[in-house]
């Protein structure tokens, strides 16, 4: 019963509400089908409303029970209504038309103006329009029940959605705009679950038929997991903006520069543009240029106003083509690629501008040595009862770089030129073009305001500083500080140092298979391709790989000789004063120059030569370890303590290239730089079917790219797929290669012992070798004399023209 205080009561219980679905799939052979198109015209026209085949279709259904019962005061109130309504020459339907704002005379009567509000604020009315959606049917008919007025019904919401859905889209258009040039805060600084309320808001109607087609009440109970819809409906949003106007473009423009930088190829581009996903291929491209001419722009604003330093390095590109003629061939080309770094919180280096360093290697070098016992799978760190004992914790660094969002370095590449790094002329047509991009050095004011005020720093490996000091002697009889270069200081990159010092180590150790070297490591682990030194591949990463695991298997022997335990499980019982202090003793007694030192003062019948060499490799990889995690985490106090040892591995080991290139580090830090240039060096950072000019045209806008790939990873949590990868555990490695070093016997001492096997097998010590070279003089007469010549100091700069 639907119950209304003052109302006439209705019963409903011969109603049956069966699914839309159900009534939707009936069929209907007799008089009880009616479209209910036909019905609301026939009704409109003067039809009887008492003889309406829609509601014969109920009666037909138990005209046998309506015969026999006596019509109710309800039925026969409404069919004195209907009576009414005919003798007054009117219809239901154009009774109900008048109603509702039938005529001007309709709509401002008080008497129909108060029925029709009554009615539309009825709570019948969501019922009457509902029945006639879908008629319900006798809970006793077995037939199918009357369409009503559906179709009619259907074809109006659909006309309302339509109106309303194309209004809240014109609105959701003016949202989406975007302007042609757009910069980087637009591709970063668009959150899509922040866009996606927005449209839920302005576009209410839309939103709410998306979503619910999307994701169904159903779907939401039957999978709890998955997830909200809400970018698939934001995503839908977007194309049906697009296709209403192509201005409305927010998220084509981001998909279209993420996508084609994720390699997306073009014809797939442009079939994801016929569907409104992206913008077209042609604007991509085309929108890079103005990317890397805005990028420019923005480093040489920031140039003004941070101080900053430059780097470039040679590239190798082949250039394929799909149909080979006599001027279009396959190529191998070689060029440059620059970037400038911008460091927002350095001092700037200004005109008319001794670092001191700690001995404290050793107690790094402890701390490494511990945290390899801490590490190993015996020792169980997670459960070890004192594992947050500040004793276990790293040392603090000598100097380490701030960190922060505020401290990080900006790097912007440059556009990349084609020009091999082969010959001095070829690096200095380079600079000439760097800075030439830069804006550096036009006229003749800004050369003389550079030559005289300014300083900048050139990173590169030791060929790149070499071939820039080469032109900076070549250049010391020029008439101004410009053209000498005065205004360039040349540092080394790091990672190449790096990269040398892990050669050395492989040159110094590699051995043979039947020795201990790493040529048996390499052979025992089944590495391949590390025999031989490479400057290609992932060469670089296997052998720094290497290195780290057979170092843990050595000092995991040394921890059990220390410490007389049988397995390094039963060390959890130690204090970690007990640890620290047995660490400290492993160094001492087996990773330590005074090791060695003590092994060569025993008689030579008392020595042993295979333990002299796994201490001389146990202190040399440690050294390496050191400058390592050194690099990593920003220590650039503890990288500068580094430079005496790696100037005596780079002389012994005949790296003089890289041994000057120490000194030169040296004598600019202690002896000749200011300390605001000392300090800036300190700080600084290194870095990495198309031709030549659109690489030139790219590389700018590499950084803005770089920036959006991982803003829109984020965005679609997918940052953690395919951008790195975990590494297999390593345990079964380094204990493969301690089972190897227990049974051979080479951390014991055996008073006597000699090497055996190929002479390749026997090591040399490099940095006591490099000590004694240095004082030979032959390596600082090398160093003295590339940088000892006789250098102009005039500053005429009236003959020299503008450049424009």
């Amino acid at each position: 019963m639907i119950h209304t205080p003052g109302r006439v009561e209705l019963d409903t219980s011969w109603l049956c509400e069966d699914d839309e679905e159900d009534w939707l799939t009936s069929t209907d052979d007799g008089d009880d089908y009616l479209g209910s198109a036909t019905f609301l015209h026939s009704t409109l026209s003067g039809y009887s409303a008492t003889s309406s085949s829609a509601d014969l279709a109920l009666d037909d259904s138990d005209d046998e029970q309506n015969t026999r019962k006596p019509p109710s005061e309800l039925v026969q109130k409404i069919c004195s209504i209907l009576s009414s309504i005919s003798d007054a020459g009117l219809t239901l339907g154009s009774f109900l038309h008048a109603i509702s704002w039938g005529d001007r005379g309709c709509v401002g009567d008080p008497q129909i103006r108060n029925a029709r509000t009554a009615l539309m604020s009825s709570p019948e009315l969501p019922i009457i329009l509902k029945h006639w959606w879908m008629p319900p049917r006798s809970a006793v008919s077995r037939k199918s029940r009357t369409h009503g007025a559906h179709l009619v019904m259907v074809d109006f919401s659909i006309e309302c959605l339509q109106s309303t859905i194309t209004r809240e889209l014109n609105t959701l258009c003016d949202r989406f705009r975007t302007p042609d040039d757009v910069q980087e805060d637009f591709f970063t600084g668009t959150h899509f679950t922040q866009l996606a309320e927005q449209c839920e808001t302005i576009a209410p109607t839309l939103w709410r038929l998306l979503l619910a087609s999307a994701h169904t009440k159903q779907q939401a109970d039957r999978n709890t997991t998955k997830k909200n819809p809400s970018k698939i409906v934001l995503m839908i949003t977007a194309m049906l903006c697009y296709t209403h106007t192509h201005h409305a473009n927010l998220l084509q423009k981001l998909f279209s520069i993420y996508l084609k930088f994720r390699g997306l190829s073009a014809k797939a581009f442009d079939t994801l543009h016929a569907l409104a996903v992206t913008m077209s291929h042609r604007w991509a491209a085309d929108h890079v240029a103005r990317m890397s001419q805005s990028a420019m722009q923005e480093v040489t604003g920031l140039m003004q106003l941070y101080p900053w330093l430059i780097s470039y390095d040679n590239i190798n590109i082949p250039f394929c083509v799909f149909s080979q003629r006599l001027d279009n061939k396959d190529s191998f080309s070689s060029g440059v690629a620059a970037t400038v770094y911008i460091k927002r919180q350095a001092k700037a280096l200004a005109p008319g501008l001794s670092m001191q360093s700690a001995p404290c290697i050793e107690t790094h070098t402890t701390y490494h040595v511990l945290q390899f016992l801490l590490d190993a799978p015996e020792f169980q760190l997670s459960t070890y009862p004192h594992q947050n004992s500040p004793l276990l914790q790293p040392p603090h660094p000598v100097h380490a770089l701030p960190h922060g969002p505020e401290h990080i370095t900006l790097q912007y590449l440059l556009g990349s030129i084609n020009v091999p790094e082969v010959s001095y002329a070829d690096n200095e047509h380079v600079v000439e073009e760097l800075m030439n991009q830069l804006g550096l050095g036009s006229t003749c004011a800004e050369r003389q305001g550079l030559g005289e005020e300014k300083i900048l720093a050139w990173i590169g490996d030791q060929l790149t500083v070499d071939r820039l000091r080469g032109l900076f002697k070549f250049h010391s009889q020029d008439i101004n500080s410009f053209d000498r270069l005065d205004w360039m200081i040349l540092v080394f990159g790091w990672l190449h140092l790096q990269m040398a010092f892990a050669n050395s180590l492989h040159k110094q150790y590699l051995g043979t298979a039947a020795g201990r070297g790493l040529m048996h490591a390499f052979t025992v682990l089944k590495r391949k391709g590390l025999g031989s030194a490479l400057i290609k591949g992932p060469f670089h990463h296997d052998l720094v790989e290497a290195i780290y695991h057979v170092a843990e298997a050595h000092l995991r022997i040394d921890w059990l000789a220390v410490t007389k335990v049988k397995n390094l499980e039963d060390l959890r019982s130690c204090q970690p004063e007990e640890l620290v202090s047995y660490a400290r003793k492993l160094v001492d007694e087996h990773a330590s120059s005074g090791a060695l030192d003590q092994m060569d003062a025993l008689p030579l019948d008392k020595q042993d030569e295979v333990k002299h060499q796994t201490i001389l490799w146990n202190r040399d990889v440690l050294h390496y370890i050191v400058l390592d995690q050194a690099i990593k985490q920003g220590d650039v106090g503890l990288m500068e303590d580094m430079l005496p040892t790696l100037l005596f591995r780079f002389t012994g080991g005949r790296n003089s290239k890289y041994a000057i290139e120490v000194l030169e580090l040296l004598q600019g830090l202690h002896r000749e730089w200011p300390p605001a240039v000392c300090d800036f060096v300190t700080y600084r950072s290194e870095g990495p079917n198309i031709k030549w000019e659109y690489f030139k045209k790219l590389h700018p806008a590499i950084r803005l790219i770089r920036e959006l790939g991982k803003h829109m990873e984020q965005e679609f949590n997918t940052q953690t797929r395919g951008k790195r990868h975990s590494t297999p555990r390593k345990d079964a490695d380094v204990k493969l290669l301690e089972s190897a070093y227990q049974a051979s016997n080479i951390h014991g001492y055996l008073p006597g012992r000699k090497l055996k096997g190929s002479k390749r097998d026997r090591v040399q010590d490099t940095i006591t070798k490099g000590v004694e070279k240095l004082h030979t003089g032959q390596t600082l007469q090398r160093w003295n004399f590339g940088r000892n010549f006789p250098r102009s100091l005039d500053e005429i700069w009236e003959i020299v023209n503008d450049v424009n």
